[in-house]
């Protein structure tokens, strides 16, 4: 089994993607989490813990911005999401978030704007 630095890769990641920070108002943007199946603790167990990758990806440049690694059983992916905002500083963008991200209090900050359709 090969075990890779979560951490760095993730710090690695986000600072070659600044090579591509330039991104023009009205871009869309996805934010979505994947779980990373081989890092699977306690697999025949209810209580498992994993790591997932939160990525920001650019659907006109077909390039992922940004990620943050976080272990389920110790983070919020909500927290997660808003990090990654926060760590792209993007503005003008539009954001498209699965459902687990419209709820209240995350979409009552003022970093995002939420339309309703």
């Amino acid at each position: 089994m090969v075990k890779l630095d979560y951490e760095e890769l993730q710090r690695v990641f986000n600072q070659g993607r600044q090579e591509y920070s330039l991104i023009p108002e009205s871009e869309w943007i996805s934010v979505d989490g994947k779980s990373l199946k081989n890092t699977v603790t306690n697999y025949d167990n209810a209580k498992q813990n994993l790591i997932n990758c939160v990525s920001a990806f650019s659907h006109q440049r077909k390039l992922v911005l940004g990620v943050k690694m976080m272990e389920n059983k110790h983070e919020s992916e909500i927290n997660v999401v808003r990090e990654l905002i926060e760590l792209l500083d993007l503005t003008g963008v539009v954001f498209t978030f699965d459902a687990l991200h419209c709820q209240k209090k995350p979409c009552q900050r003022s970093l995002i704007q939420v339309m309703t359709i």
